[in-house]
């Protein structure tokens, strides 16, 4: 049995890899090895990214990784993952028993 790691990537990483990467990618392995990652879920991509992605820098990650905005790759693989499943229904109250369940180490010591 083989395990996969999965991934979430950010905007930052995105760009870097747009502007530093791929312009010395010329055989296109970068991009494909990418493409296939995320096209596995190994690499996932959050809708908040996609929508942060095509205001930063004049939208050059979505110029670039064009299959990001490509709806038919997007229908096919699912993509990109929506957020609203991910954040806590009611915030205050995750907050609070994040507070409550986790303690810190001067509450442990008594400091």
């Amino acid at each position: 049995m083989v395990f996969f790691m999965k991934v979430v990537i950010d905007t930052s990483s995105l760009l870097s890899l747009v502007r530093y990467y791929l312009p010395f990618d010329k055989q296109k392995i970068l991009f494909e090895t990418v493409k296939t990652k995320i096209a596995n879920g190994e690499i996932l991509v959050i809708d908040k990214i996609i929508e942060e992605c095509r205001y930063i820098s004049k939208g050059i990650v979505l110029d670039a990784l064009s299959f990001l905005s490509d709806k038919a790759f997007n229908k096919t693989h699912k993509l990109p993952l929506n957020t609203a499943f991910i954040l806590p229904p009611a915030p205050a109250k995750f907050y609070r028993m994040v507070d409550n369940n986790f303690l810190t180490l001067t509450n442990l010591v008594g400091v």
